[in-house]
This record gives C-alpha cells, sequence and structure tokens, in this order.
C-alpha cells in the first residue's frame, strides 16, 4: 500500500514538473514569450494559471486553435495583467462553449494594467459561456485600467445569462476602467440580457471608447446601448450599424467589404486614418496599417465628397480631387482648415486676433481635438461669432452632448487676455465652447451677450465631459433667453459631465431669463455630483432673474468650496456665503477668498478694479487694522495693496479661558473633561481656539470624547387621531467647532468604553476645524465611526488633521464600520478631508469599512506625508483599500505608506521598517520639509519631536543619525538642525508650524523660520 502511494505520489509529482516543463518550453525573447501555434496558446495560458498573471507576450504567426484544448487566459484566482501584443494577427478556430463557466474568451479575467493589442478573434471562432463572455475577454477585476487597442471580435458570443460582449464582457463591479482604442466588432452577439457590441458593463472611472464600431447583431441589448453599458463610460468617435451610440454605418455586406464604409470613418480622408482594408480581401475594415488605405475612385470634391456620381474604393489613389481654396487658413469651399496657417510654439498655437481664433476653431471642430493654444492679444470675436462660430462643435449639432467627435481635448491658456463675444442664436447649446472633455482651460476672460430662446446657453462653454478643468476665470457675458420652462442655462457653464473642477473662478455679468427654469450661475446642472468641484469661486452678476428650481452657484453639486456670492441676489442659498455689494469695489471679497483657501490666487488693484480677478499681474491685497483675539476682523479693517499685518491682540484669560472669545488653554484632565462637556451640551456652540500645553496622563480616567451625537424625541406639536402628541426623532449634532492645537503634547492613556458611536479624543468634529500637533495614546471600544483623532467629520467645509499620530486601538466591534487610526468617517461625505503629517500605530478591529487611516475619506479629501503601521482586520477591509476608503478618485495620496498594506496608491513597507529608520528617511524624502525624527537605537518608529534628530542613509543599506553618512542629506543646512521649536505665543513645538516659527538650533543660534 506505501509502495503503491508513493508510486502515486511521484507519477503525480513528475505530471506537475512535465506540465512546468511544457510550459517554460516557450521561447522568451527579451522576457516576453514568443507564441507561435494553437500550443503555444494554451502553453501561455497554463503560465498564467500557474500565477505569472504579469507576463508578457507576442503573438508571431496566426493562431489556428483546431483541436487544442485551451483555457481562458487568467482566471479570478490568477487575472492576467501583463501586455499581449497580437502583431496583427488572427486567432482561428477558437471553440469555446462552456455553458457552466463565467468569464469566457480568449482571456477569461484580466486585471490592472492589463493591455491587450493588435488582435482579432476571427470569425471561424465560437465563443459561449453562463455570463461574462467577450470575444477578447470575459471580464475584469478590482481596481485600475485594462486597456484594449487594435483590436476585433468576428466571432459568435453567446452568454446563456448576461454581459456577452464582442471585446469585453464586464468590468466586475465597476471598479476597473475599460479603455477601448480602435477596435471592433463584426461578429453576433446574443444573451439573455445586458449585452453589448464592446463591453456589457464598463467601469465607473476611466472608462473610454474611442474610434471603435460595430457591424454585428445583439440579442439582449439593454435599451438603446448598443455599444457599451454604463454612462459613466464616455464614447468618442465610434459608429455604429444601429446609430445608437456612434455615428450611423451600414451593415450591408456590399458596403463593409467595398471599402466604404472604411473611407466613411475615416471622414473622406487618405492621411493619417485609423481603419485600414484590403480590397477584395477583407469583409470589413480592420485596424491594421499593413491592410492598406482605402481611396475613393472617381471625381471629388475637396473635402472628399462625390461630385454627384457614384464611387467605388480601391487601395491605389485614382481619384481625382478638387483642391481646398484657403482663406485666412479656412477652406472657403468646405470649411476645412489648413494644419500649416500656423506653427506651433513650445506645443501652443499662439493666438493673436480673431482670424487665427477661427482657425484654431475650425482645427478642433474637423478633428483635431488634442491641441493646445494661448492667447497673446485680447480678442474681438464677434464677427465670427455672429456667424455662430465655436469652439468644439457647429451650432447644426444643436444640443447633442456627446458631440465627441468634435469636442476640444487640449489646454487652452488665455494668458489673462479677453475674447468678447457676440451670439444671437435660434438654436439649442450656444457658448465660445460648445463641447470640452478632459479639457484646461484657464487664464481667461469672456465678455459680450448671448441671446436666445432656446436653451443650454452658457458664458463660457455648453457641456463639459471627462476630468476638466476651469481655472482662473472671468465671464462677464450678458445672457438673455426668453425660453419658458426647464433651460439649463449656466453662467460659465450649462452642462457637465463627469469631473469638472471650476477653480478660481466668477461670474460677473447678468442673467435675463425671467421665464426660465433649472439654471444657474455657474452650472446650469452637474451630472456628476459628488464629482464636480467648485472652490474658490465668487458670482457677483448685475442682474440674476430667473425662475422654477434655478440656484445661485450650480444645480446638482454637492462640493462647493470657499464661494460667495453679492447680496443683490434675492436668493438665500447654504453652500455659499453672502457679501454686500460692496465688499467687490473695497478689497473685502479678494481677502476673504484668499483666507478662505484660494491661497493668493485671487488679485485687486486699489482703487481700479471694479472686481477681484484671479491673475498674478494684479497686486494683492492685505487687511489693515485690528483684529480680535480670536482672529476675526473688526469693524475697523480696511483693505489695500501694501503688505501690513494687521494687529491681533493677546486673549484675555481667567481660569485659562478668554473672557473675550472664549479660547481655552488645557493644562489638566479636569479641563480636558470641562472642554468635552461644554461641547457636547451646547455651552459651546461657535467656533473656539483650545490650546493644549501640557502632557495629559487619562490613567483611570472615564474619558468622553469632545463632540456628540445623540437621538431625541421631540414633539412635533401636532396630534394624532387619539389626541395623543405626535413624537419624531431629531439628530441632536453637538460638534466640536474651531481649532485645536496640541503643541506637540501627548495624551496617554485614554480609554473609551462606549456602546454608541462617534468616538475618539473628538467624537464629532465640524467640517472647518482644525485639529493638530498632538499625540493619542489609548483603546476605544465602540459600535463604529471611531478613530484615534476624529470619530465623525459633520457638515461642509475643509477638516484638516495636520501632525497628529494615533496610538490608539481602534474596535468598533463585531458589527461596527468604520474604524480607523486619524478620521473614522466623514459623514455624507460633506466634508473635504485634509491628513497631513499624520500616522496611526493601533490596530484596527471591526467587520466592515475600517481602515488604517480613515473608515471613510469621502468624495473629496487629500492625504499626504502620512504612515501607518497597524493591522486592521482582514474582514474589514473594503477591497483594497486597507489605509483608507473614499469615493471613486475623489482622494488622492501624496507620500504615503503603510505596512504590509494592500493600498495601491500607497507606498508599501516592512515591520522592519520601522525602527531601522527606513520609513522614516523614505517620508522626509518625499516631503519639501523634514516631517519626521527618530533616535535610532531608541525610537520603535518615526516621531514628530524635533530633537530626537533627522535620518540620513548611505545610499548603500545604512541609516544614522549621524549626516555625514548621508548621500545627500534631507535637509542642507550650514548652521546645524532645529533642536527646540517655539510659537511666537512661546509655546513649544515639536515641529514647525505654517506661520511664523522660533527656531533653536543645536548650534545655539536662534531664527524666525517662515513656513508657508
Amino acid at each position: 500500500m506505501k509502495k503503491n502511494l508513493l508510486i502515486s505520489m511521484l507519477l503525480s509529482f513528475m505530471g506537475c514538473w512535465t506540465g512546468m516543463s511544457e510550459a517554460n518550453a516557450l521561447e522568451k525573447v527579451n522576457d516576453v514569450y514568443q507564441i507561435t501555434n494553437g500550443q503555444d496558446l494554451a502553453d501561455f495560458s497554463n503560465v498564467v494559471a500557474s500565477g505569472n498573471g504579469s507576463a508578457n507576450a507576442v503573438l508571431t504567426a496566426d493562431i489556428d486553435m483546431t483541436g487544442i484544448d485551451f483555457a481562458p487566459i487568467g482566471s479570478l484566482s490568477s487575472p492576467y495583467s501583463g501586455t499581449f501584443d497580437g502583431q496583427q494577427h488572427y486567432i482561428q478556430s477558437l471553440t469555446l462553449e462552456l455553458p457552466e463557466q463565467e468569464y469566457v474568451g480568449l482571456f477569461g479575467v484580466l486585471s490592472n494594467g492589463a493591455y491587450i493589442k493588435n488582435v482579432i478573434v476571427d470569425w471561424s471562432c465560437v465563443i459561449s459561456g453562463s455570463a461574462f463572455v467577450g470575444g477578447i475577454a470575459g471580464g475584469t477585476s478590482g481596481q485600475g485600467t485594462v486597456t484594449f487597442e487594435n483590436c476585433g471580435n468576428e466571432a459568435a458570443v453567446g452568454a446563456t445569462n448576461q454581459n456577452a460582449a464582442g471585446i469585453c464582457g464586464v468590468s466586475m463591479g465597476s471598479g476597473c476602467g475599460i479603455v477601448m482604442l480602435n477596435c471592433f466588432n463584426t461578429g453576433g452577439i446574443a444573451g439573455d440580457r445586458e449585452c453589448a457590441a464592446l463591453c456589457g458593463w464598463v467601469g465607473d472611472n476611466g472608462s473610454l471608447i474611442q474610434n471603435c464600431y460595430n457591424a454585428g447583431f445583439i440579442v439582449g441589448m439593454d435599451g438603446s446601448f448598443s455599444l457599451f453599458r454604463n454612462q459613466r463610460g464616455k464614447g468618442t468617435g465610434n459608429f455604429d450599424t444601429y446609430g445608437n451610440q456612434g455615428t450611423l454605418i451600414s451593415s450591408d455586406e456590399y458596403d463593409l467589404g467595398s471599402g466604404s464604409v472604411c473611407y466613411q470613418m475615416n471622414a473622406n480622408k487618405t492621411e493619417n486614418v485609423t481603419w485600414y482594408q484590403k480590397i477584395g480581401e477583407d469583409a470589413h475594415p480592420v485596424p491594421f496599417a499593413s491592410h492598406g488605405v482605402v481611396y475613393a475612385v472617381g471625381e471629388l470634391n475637396c473635402d472628399g465628397t462625390s461630385k454627384g456620381g457614384d464611387l467605388s474604393f480601391s487601395n491605389t489613389d485614382e481619384s481625382i480631387r478638387d483642391a481646398h481654396t484657403f482663406e485666412n487658413g479656412v477652406c472657403t469651399k468646405c470649411g476645412d482648415v489648413d494644419h500649416n496657417f500656423k506653427q506651433p510654439v513650445d506645443g501652443y498655437y499662439e493666438l493673436a486676433n480673431a482670424i487665427d481664433l477661427n482657425w484654431f476653431a475650425g482645427m478642433v471642430n474637423h478633428g483635431v481635438k488634442k491641441i493646445n493654444a494661448r492667447l497673446t492679444a485680447d480678442i474681438d470675436f464677434t464677427e465670427y461669432t455672429k456667424k455662430d462660430i465655436m469652439i468644439g462643435g457647429f451650432s447644426a449639432d444643436g444640443n447633442k452632448e456627446d458631440a465627441e467627435e468634435s469636442g476640444f481635448v487640449g489646454i487652452f491658456d488665455g494668458q489673462n487676455h479677453k475674447i468678447t463675444i457676440d451670439y444671437k442664436a435660434t438654436y439649442d447649446a450656444v457658448a465660445l465652447f460648445k463641447v470640452v472633455s478632459d479639457a484646461t482651460i484657464r487664464n481667461l476672460i469672456v465678455e459680450g451677450t448671448i441671446e436666445s430662446d432656446m436653451r443650454f446657453m452658457g458664458g463660457l462653454g455648453f457641456v463639459s465631459r471627462g476630468t476638466s478643468l476651469f481655472e482662473n476665470i472671468i465671464v462677464n457675458v450678458n445672457i438673455t433667453g426668453s425660453y419658458p420652462g426647464d433651460a439649463t442655462d449656466g453662467g460659465i457653464f450649462a452642462v457637465c459631465h463627469e469631473y469638472p473642477t471650476f477653480r478660481n473662478c466668477a461670474f460677473v455679468g447678468s442673467m435675463n431669463i425671467p421665464s426660465s427654469e433649472g439654471s444657474a450661475a455657474i452650472i446650469g446642472y452637474a451630472h456628476g455630483q459628488v464629482e464636480t468641484i467648485i472652490e474658490n469661486c465668487y458670482v457677483a452678476p448685475t442682474l440674476l432673474s430667473f425662475t422654477g428650481n434655478s440656484t445661485v452657484i450650480a444645480r446638482h453639486v454637492g462640493n462647493i468650496d470657499n464661494c460667495y456670492y453679492t447680496e443683490n441676489i434675492d436668493m438665500i442659498i447654504d453652500e455659499a456665503t453672502s457679501v454686500p455689494e460692496t465688499a467687490l469695489a473695497t478689497g473685502e471679497l479678494c481677502y476673504l477668498l484668499n483666507e478662505g483657501g484660494a491661497k493668493d490666487a485671487w488679485r485687486q488693484n486699489l482703487p481700479g478694479d471694479a472686481y477681484p480677478v484671479p491673475f498674478a499681474d494684479h497686486k494683492m491685497v492685505y487687511a489693515n487694522g485690528s483684529l480680535k483675539c480670536d482672529g476675526t476682523l473688526t469693524d475697523d479693517i480696511h483693505y489695500s495693496n501694501e503688505e501690513s499685518e494687521a494687529q491681533r491682540p493677546d486673549h484675555t484669560y481667567v481660569n485659562d479661558i478668554c473672557t473675550v472669545c472664549g479660547a481655552r488653554i488645557i493644562r489638566t484632565v479636569e479641563q480636558l473633561q470641562q472642554l468635552a462637556a461644554d461641547v457636547n451640551d451646547g455651552t459651546i456652540d461657535k467656533s473656539i481656539i483650545v490650546d493644549l500645553v501640557e502632557d495629559l496622563d487619562l490613567t483611570g480616567v472615564d474619558y468622553v470624547a469632545i463632540g456628540s451625537r445623540t437621538k431625541k424625541m421631540v414633539d412635533t406639536g401636532e396630534v394624532d387621531d387619539d389626541q395623543q402628541p405626535i413624537m419624531r426623532e431629531e439628530d441632536i449634532k453637538c460638534p466640536f467647532n474651531g481649532t485645536f492645537d496640541g503643541h506637540g503634547h501627548r495624551i496617554s492613556n485614554m480609554v473609551i468604553e462606549a456602546e454608541s458611536s462617534n468616538q475618539g479624543l473628538f467624537g464629532l468634529v465640524q467640517a472647518g476645524s482644525t485639529i493638530k500637533n498632538v499625540v493619542v495614546s489609548g483603546e476605544i471600544y465602540s459600535i463604529g465611526h471611531s478613530a484615534g483623532i476624529v470619530g465623525t467629520s459633520v457638515g461642509k467645509g475643509v477638516l484638516t488633521i495636520e501632525n497628529c499620530g494615533s496610538e490608539v486601538l481602534v474596535n468598533v466591534g463585531a458589527d461596527g464600520p468604520n474604524g480607523a487610526g486619524i478620521l473614522g468617517v466623514n459623514d455624507l461625505s460633506a466634508a473635504y478631508v485634509r491628513i497631513i503629517n499624520c500616522y496611526s500605530t493601533g490596530d484596527i478591529v471591526g467587520s466592515r469599512e475600517c481602515g488604517n487611516i480613515s473608515g471613510w475619506l469621502g468624495d473629496r479629501a487629500e492625504v499626504i506625508n502620512t504612515w501607518a503601521s497597524g493591522i486592521v482586520s482582514a474582514e474589514a477591509i473594503d477591497g483594497t483599500k486597507s489605509f483608507a476608503r473614499f469615493n471613486a478618485n475623489g482622494a488622492t495620496f501624496t507620500n504615503c505608506y503603510e505596512v504590509l498594506g494592500t493600498q495601491d496608491n500607497v507606498g508599501f513597507i516592512e515591520y522592519d521598517d520601522l525602527a531601522s529608520g527606513k520609513l522614516c528617511y523614505l517620508i522626509n524624502k518625499g516631503s519639501d520639509e523634514p516631517v519626521f525624527y527618530q533616535k535610532l537605537g531608541t525610537d520603535l518608529f518615526p516621531v514628530f519631536d524635533a530633537s530626537h534628530g533627522l535620518v540620513y542613509y548611505d545610499g548603500k543599506d545604512t541609516y544614522s543619525n549621524d549626516p555625514s553618512v548621508d548621500v545627500k542629506s534631507v535637509v542642507a543646512t550650514q548652521s546645524g538642525t532645529p533642536a527646540v521649536i517655539y510659537s511666537l505665543s512661546g509655546a513649544r513645538q515639536q515641529q514647525m508650524q505654517r506661520g511664523m516659527n522660533i527656531v533653536r538650533m543645536t548650534n545655539g543660534t536662534v531664527k524666525k523660520v517662515l513656513v508657508k
């Protein structure tokens, strides 16, 4: 028996060894597998299945799969993430009929980074499965991006359930962006539901279907989504025999085979084309240049259209085509443009006059979408706007929001110049920029008039798509309209999709549209409520007259930060702050914008400028006079261009409480407890300044978090049928609001045991607050929404947590969500969260939605110079987001590290890197100034205290506190290193803060250091 078992084991081992040998027998050139036949392709699938998902491969010939036992390349347990280049070859006679299997195709499952290109699955193949079936790939798994370029499917593709498609079946969970460039499907697609020609479901983030076509039938189509499903995906320049998601093309076999469709998809052009076809051999266009350019044969106009006779098509140029008649860079016959009319300078076309701008509009509108331009002078464009010239589309497009074939994609820099417009339209969608997509428009003034009796007027643009940025823009356009009903007009843009950002922009014109509904002064309507950002902007119109569900700033936008509007607007809104009209000319609004977060972006010449402008060639505005002791303005403040520092008196403390503003000094545990009690019962209900000036030990203290949230039944004042009072539950919030500065002190042994959520040093904090310069150690046991520093953020505004360390074990229980080290949860994603120079070493225990730094950052956040070494419960991690959870691509992580972490955008480190000094060195190397310090041999991890010394690296394997070993010191100084740091008020700090610092160096000298 033992002998038989041994023989069986040997045979099994030999079988495994033999399989490995066959797989490894594939030839490699420069670490790329060379696939020459069907067995090679099957062996490559085995290579990936064995765990080598990032392997790269090329086809060296057409591949015949007749009689070959083949499994799709990549699976959920071992997805494919490498580069596969078909080198313009075909897969032939591949039969995959797997009715019980999901993720079926040439590739089964792809993951982030996979790049499939230059391959066609031909008509002799049959591919079918249960669900998630594609000619090229069944689907994707996880986050990131997968790219298909120059890929085609001619095969019949079927799914007994959902998501059959020609190229890719599904982006599972919407997490992986799918990019398809120059791809096609001509095969029949059939499934029970949710099928499409190219992709059954694309990912939410970054999905792009560009220059693709379909000429196959679809069974199981979802409504009119013939090419791809999920409206978060972007399609541009596509063609479709259904005409739903692309320009209509013929499905007739003759038209496909003759070259007619190929010529059409190339826009009647024969240079710089996408589609090729061997006339007489190819049944349809392909994206392979080796198949030849298609030319029209016959008498042609200068735009390539027929002069009236029937056209035939050939791979040789036999046509008679009129020449263009260019005048000022534009053809007077067909409107095409002379690409050589201007030459770029450093990648930008320089526009000096209306002729140049008209030529630029023609370039964009005729397909040169990715193009950059900058103004070198003010331009009066009214001669052309009266002819309905727009950039990124034609008036004939109507309100076509997906007119991507002519949408502007580049950078337009006004260089602080002005464009004057004058539109009088009888059509929908009128603006200087009609359609922009993934574009940047900056440093521009637009003034003039727009009049229309139709919808979708925009002072700058009609519709924005993709990730577009509009920065440093003034719109002074008078918009007049008479459309009755939902007009969706916008002072700056009428409609926005996906991820637009409006930064440092202003509308100072007028909107006289009294019968129009659904309009606003910056964006008429944003389809991405959480994705759209409006920051540091203002609205100061001479008139704002509209009706219905209109508003001041923007409709359907959740992220509006540091924005203002003038009080002449007869409307009150919560998302922006009103200022008197006088604040425009005095400099007050300019000052408020910069103080609120614009970081000196707004300027104003006083006197002279009627309102603030976001241009650096104007002067800065300063507040002169005196401030209150809490930093707020007094009545004697005035504004000028002369730099001076407003006088701010010291606090008047009695028993460590300021009698003027209520600021507090915390020296004792009792004072900390009293602060919590006063915030939690509503005694402190306004913004307050708190300074911690001593280390505190909470051993034996039943600590209650600062800031609370409770439920209370309140009487509505109404009675039911039995005349009993009707009660309702009310959410009672008493958050901390203000600035808490720990000045580098430590709060030790904080223990919270609560059968409630919202726990931490701070349980509930109002957005707009700042928590900084404190380290907390201890343990928290709660039922959710808890962290060492801040449990929950509430309200809109910016929450800043800076120079804070959490050495707290956080346990939110078997059912608890949102446990973390720094911030538990950004409630309703309302705040813009900034976590800077922070760390967390405590473990995080929970059942779901937890993270080392944050359980939920929300829609907008930035995390900078921050690290974590705690262990998060495996079941509590959301996908790979072990460091911090956030929505879509709304958070940025800069110079962040996590021990054994799984998050893609955070650096990976080992436990040994903590004590060795490697982490301390890395995080300081990646920041502008030293952030962390560490006394090697003593400190187990980096700390904030500058007296512990910097860490240096010899470039090999040694980390030391000795600067002489450093190849390139983190901080070059000729006067020593900081020994002790103080604030201007004399409070000792562990590191330099923004503003003025008093620093005693190791050589005994004392310096004032300004940190901006």
